[in-house]
């Protein structure tokens, strides 16, 4: 649990008792401040449903935290084939140039594009990000 941000999808805030006491909350973290005010609004608003305590993330802890422990280690038959685009954001504390090395190794046919902001980039820069996916198509 200490490989990736599996240990802090375990620790996550789960629930809370307003949109209002979520957006407090995510403005004070630093992983959101770098959100385009748009997509963070829109993030709180459709990133939680209603309980009956109040409201909870949509996507549950325990399955995010079960996709960060899912590391592909085996790559499947045809994978070295792969064409197309792998973009990640230049300042993810996810994506580490030794992971853009091995893609390079294990997919030479996917083309390595490094986007300006984080991990997740779409949410930071989306207006941007629609005008290069718009380009590679």
């Amino acid at each position: 649990d200490k490989l990736g941000p599996t240990e802090r999808a375990i620790v996550r805030r789960t629930h809370f008792a307003t949109r209002e006491d979520a957006l407090a909350y995510w403005s004070a973290k630093p992983f959101f401040q770098r959100f385009h005010p748009k997509t963070f609004r829109s993030y709180v608003k459709h990133g939680l449903t209603y309980t009956d305590e109040g409201l909870e993330l949509a996507i549950s802890r325990d399955f995010e935290v079960s996709v960060f422990r899912t590391i592909l280690t085996d790559k499947p038959e045809g994978f070295k084939d792969l064409k197309g685009a792998l973009i990640f954001g230049n300042q993810s504390e996810l994506f580490w140039k030794s992971d853009a090395r091995w893609w390079r190794k294990a997919a030479p046919g996917m083309e390595m594009i490094s986007f300006e902001g984080g991990h997740l980039f779409p949410l930071e820069q989306p207006n941007e990000t629609v005008k290069l996916l718009r380009e590679l198509l």
